[in-house]
């Protein structure tokens, strides 16, 4: 059974919030056609295709933000949609990189899922009060496997 390819609309949606994520803990940086997420602290963080970068990644361009990032004392790590950057897997290959290929997969529908007794679940805000404490549960729970 295959599954439905994302529309393009949906596509588009995903990369702004890719984008969008980690920019609340991090520096970034331009480098290429990628960005750089340079942690503020917390759990490490990637590159990934610059927002509305629409032509093929080299593995030139591959090799030049891995060595950016071995500069900055980051992980060489990259992240990306194959479905919106095909290039990019062969790209980091063809370097010797171990690609690790996962399906984008997505909920069209709503799932309804009931919480436990006296758990409350809500959507969090921008302006939320507790947003830091909140942010901070992630930052532990990423940070300390198991």
């Amino acid at each position: 059974m295959h599954a439905e390819a994302p529309d393009r609309a949906l596509l588009d949606r995903l990369e702004r919030y890719y984008d969008a994520v980690p920019r609340t803990g991090a520096q970034v940086e331009a480098h290429g056609p990628f960005t750089i997420f340079v942690p503020k602290g917390g759990f490490p963080l990637y590159a990934r295709p610059r927002l509305g970068f629409a032509t093929a990644i080299t593995a030139d361009d591959v090799r030049a933000v891995t060595d950016r990032q071995r500069a900055l004392g980051v992980p060489q790590a990259i992240e990306w949609v194959h479905e919106t950057t095909p290039s990019l897997a062969e790209a980091a290959k063809s370097l010797g990189f171990t690609v690790l290929e996962l399906p984008l997969l997505v909920l069209r529908d709503p799932a309804e899922a009931p919480a436990p007794s006296g758990v409350v679940v809500r959507r969090i805000q921008s302006d939320e009060p507790e947003l830091t404490r909140i942010l901070a549960v992630a930052a532990v729970a990423f940070g300390h496997a198991g």
